[in-house]
């Protein structure tokens, strides 16, 4: 979620809601864990276009809260006397409630799609959910302490409290911030496009999400008739939080016709209808990308007999897993759009033997995505098997092609993951980092200071050993210039926060400036030097 409003308040952030319910019949003894389903009310969408409806969740493992093994929400909101987790929106449970199913479905379509669990970044089993945490036009993932926090708001001309986190759209795009960042953390750097990729995937998967509910199809279907041209309730997104923050219809839309153009070359903040380096804007490039994706898929089902709901339902499911499997096979950082695309062609390759490739070349090559139809398999040299048990077998791979990885023996690699799938076949994430020194009069109290920079590679190989997809990010002259010049302008921003180094703890309020917007990134000491680090925060 972008913030748009000035925030007087900021310490509001260390206000952490507790919900305390009266005595429960069940108590916590539905720990719930009788394994049967449980019935749930949320809204399946945003509360501007939908009412709430009622799911069902699984009861295993669920405790108060509701908590379960891979989420944790502040509070302690038991079921009803009935079993079921059931509120109204103007119950104060109903938020807690609203958010666990939210982001427990955001989680495990997301590990259906892949075929396997996908971990936190920041090593504990559970997220941490702040359903309402005080006065704030946002919501945030914060990687820090592996939280999403959601706040509300009033409308300054209606009066209306508006809480964020009774956003189905909302809820479920800061969950998968936090499930990218699972997936890639090295995503989270100072690289424009990698940043603006974060904000795509989030809202295309929350788009996606959106139409495995029944009801929110037939709203679809309802007002476009099947024509993905025509506005609608999924392809606005934020509507509730556009209209009283920003007096806008919604905040992003994904009905638009943005061509790509380089984001460090483009104006760095928000613009009315123009495409900008902003994460939020240059983001809408690719949500409208898949977007048209999704319908080409979709009037594709149906020219085979299918009917219009199994047909979206059936759609989503797909691209679903082509946009996961296609981040897998991205760089482990300073991923560009042309890597996600070149990285969805071959999951299509792999997935469904190439059934979608002329929809998936046919919309990035219109969008300037990708033009290339080549594969650089083809110029491997040596053997294109590894042993991916073995180090020094990865490394001799990569080595053996630094043409195409651009990386050679003097670069120490880090092996960042290392995974054998179902089928046998093996994904492996490597890194390597190079430091920056920013020097000059435009970098201010900076002058000196240290940043990193993170190149790697990406290895798929079958069960065979056999290498299938090879994706890389080395660091070169241009990689260093765009880091030095976004921060040279971030610092004139203010967006750069300046820690003393005598302070012992950050605290979350330190990580945003008086308007409530959160920097870019902030000053440490590793050996006597300053160095920047990216902000942990992602909206």
């Amino acid at each position: 979620m972008k913030i748009e409003t000035k925030i007087n308040n900021i310490s509001s952030h260390a206000k952490e809601r507790k919900v305390k319910i009266s005595d429960n019949s069940l108590q916590d003894r539905v720990s719930l864990g009788s394994g049967k389903d449980i019935t749930a009310s949320y809204y399946p969408q945003d509360p501007s276009v939908t009412e709430p409806i009622l799911t069902k969740i699984s009861g295993n493992n669920i405790t108060p809260g509701p908590d379960n093994e891979r989420i944790d929400t502040d509070g302690d909101v038991k079921p009803k006397g009935d079993g079921n987790f059931i509120y109204s929106p103007e119950e104060a449970e109903f938020i807690n409630v609203h958010l666990f199913v939210t982001a427990d479905k955001t989680i495990k379509t997301a590990e259906k799609s892949l075929g396997k669990k996908i971990p936190w970044s920041f090593g504990r089993e559970k997220i941490i959910i702040h359903p309402d945490k005080g006065v704030m036009a946002n919501a945030f993932y914060n990687k820090k302490d592996g939280t999403l926090n959601f706040f509300h708001f009033k409308n300054k001309k209606t009066g209306e409290i508006i809480h964020t986190g009774k956003s189905f759209e909302t809820g479920s795009h800061e969950t998968n911030h936090a499930l990218l960042d699972g997936m890639k953390p090295k995503f989270i750097g100072w690289n424009i496009e990698t940043e603006a990729l974060h904000e795509a995937f989030s809202d295309i998967r929350t788009m996606l999400a959106c139409f495995r509910e029944d009801k929110n199809c037939e709203l679809f279907l309802k007002e476009t008739g099947g024509n993905f041209r025509k506005e609608n309730l999924i392809s606005s997104i934020g509507e509730q939080f556009g209209q009283n923050a920003m007096g806008k219809p919604f905040i992003r839309s994904a009905i638009n016709s943005y061509t790509y153009s380089n984001p460090y070359l483009l104006p760095q903040m928000q613009q009315e209808d123009e495409l900008t380096g902003e994460a939020h804007v240059f983001g809408q490039l690719f949500l409208g990308a898949v977007y048209d994706i999704m319908d080409k898929v979709f009037h594709q089902y149906i020219s085979e007999g299918m009917g219009q709901k199994e047909a979206l339902m059936k759609m989503s499911d797909l691209c679903d897993k082509l946009l996961l499997k296609g981040i897998e096979l991205c760089p482990p950082s300073e991923a560009t759009y042309k890597d996600l695309a070149k990285g969805m062609v071959k999951a299509d390759q792999l997935e469904e033997k190439g059934k979608y490739k002329h929809i998936l070349k046919d919309v990035f090559e219109k969008r300037w995505i990708l033009f290339e139809d080549k594969d650089n398999l083809q110029e491997l040299r040596g053997s294109k098997f590894i042993n991916p048990s073995s180090r020094e077998s990865i490394c001799d791979f990569i080595y053996r092609n630094r043409e195409l990885t651009g990386i050679s023996e003097d670069i120490p690699l880090k092996i960042e993951k290392a995974e054998k799938n179902k089928d046998g076949s093996n994904l492996i994430d490597l890194t390597f980092t190079q430091e920056v020194t920013l020097s000059g009069n435009d970098y201010g109290i900076f002058d000196g200071a240290i940043v990193e920079i993170t190149g790697g590679v990406n290895i798929m190989s079958d069960s065979n050993g056999e290498v299938c997809s090879l994706s890389s990010r080395y660091i070169d002259r241009d990689n260093m210039e765009n880091t030095k010049n976004r921060l040279k302008n971030l610092i004139k921003e203010g967006r750069i926060k300046f820690i003393d180094p005598s302070v012992k703890k950050l605290e979350e309020k330190d990580l945003f400036d008086i308007n409530g917007r959160p920097y870019a990134g902030y000053t440490v000491y590793e050996d006597g030097k300053m160095k920047l680090v990216p902000s942990t925060v992602i909206q």
